[in-house]
């Protein structure tokens, strides 16, 4: 149900930093739900790789109920086993084409970043300039293709003279990004892996191996290695440009990038009740004036402490996928 009276009719204007994780990232779907119920109006968003399918599904139109419904309809695993081509080669595990099929057709079929609803960026990381590369103009599947393109899993793709992967590595959390589209307070959904889980069990790796029974040690140590220097990127980010409220949900330990799809109704949850959490501070935040604003930011602090909560085990996630 809208709650949107409860906000006064003059409020400052919210933009989200949506972050990369795989299926950790199905989280922001909960956090897009409660967001949605209470009223609260988006600007505009940046994502990365997850966060930048999800962000680019709302910046076409959809809201929650619909990104969430095709969620559930696409992780179930006879629609992920008809959406994966694989055809191995030197640029990945598979060329990613059935995908982008589906995605762009949902999205509403070659959608230019011009016709979207609300102002929308997406990061990728550019191979061929070491840099990385901000996309908001062309097409929206191109870019959010290249957002999440896993090395070694999909295969790069091309724009102009850039060959792109995934963002994580160079921006996973894009605070800077989704300010710069003209929000007064960025609201970041960190669903990345925390050094320590948050319900207390052992960390998987942040990036699972597709093929776990045939990979070395010595791959999955580089994998965690670059995961490792790519948190320190984010991290030194967010002290550069922090956002006015981070939230961190509380995903279970066993969830990483490509695993976990089991347990959807837990990382929604997670989202969901990370967001619920954070809404009266968020509320006020939106009721202050820009100089109150910028009083809290002059004091060295982020205006919310990062929100956390208890976990959801994913024991107690009974229905799995629908």
């Amino acid at each position: 149900m809208e709650q949107a009276n409860r906000l006064p009719p003059e409020t400052l204007s919210v933009g989200l930093a949506l972050g990369g994780g795989g299926v950790r990232g199905l989280a922001i779907v909960g956090v897009l739900r409660v967001l949605e119920e209470a009223g609260i109006p988006i600007h505009s968003i940046a994502g990365t790789s997850i966060g930048g399918i999800l962000g680019s599904l709302w910046a076409v139109g959809l809201r929650s109920a619909a990104i969430e419904a095709e969620v559930r309809r696409l992780t179930a695993l006879s629609r992920m086993i008809r959406l994966v081509d694989w055809v191995p080669s030197l640029r990945g595990l598979m060329p990613g084409h059935k995908f982008y099929t589906y995605l762009d057709n949902l999205l509403g079929h070659h959608v230019h970043f011009e016709e979207l609803k609300i102002p929308f960026a997406v990061v990728a990381t550019d191979l061929n300039h070491w840099r990385e590369a901000t996309l908001t103009t062309g097409l929206v599947i191109d870019a959010v293709r290249a957002s999440m393109s896993v090395p070694g899993v999909f295969a790069p793709v091309e724009i102009g003279d850039m060959r792109l992967v995934d963002g994580g590595f160079v921006n996973n959390v894009p605070v800077d990004v989704a300010r710069g589209l003209g929000p007064d307070i960025v609201v970041a959904v960190d669903v990345d892996r925390q050094p320590t889980s948050a319900d207390g069990g052992t960390p998987v790796l942040p990036i699972d191996s597709p093929l776990p029974n045939f990979t070395p040690l010595l791959v999955a140590d580089l994998w965690l290695v670059t995961h490792i220097m790519a948190d320190a990127v984010k991290q030194a980010k967010f002290q550069a440009s922090p956002p006015d409220v981070r939230l961190i949900p509380a995903i279970p330990s066993n969830v990483g990038i490509l695993s976990g799809l089991g347990h959807i109704d837990a990382i929604i949850a997670s989202g969901a009740a990370a967001a619920t959490a954070a809404l009266p501070q968020l509320e006020a935040l939106m009721a202050a004036t820009p100089a109150e604003l910028a009083a809290a930011r002059h004091g060295g602090q982020q205006a919310l402490s990062p929100v956390k909560i208890a976990p959801f085990m994913a024991q107690d996630d009974a229905h799995g996928t629908a």
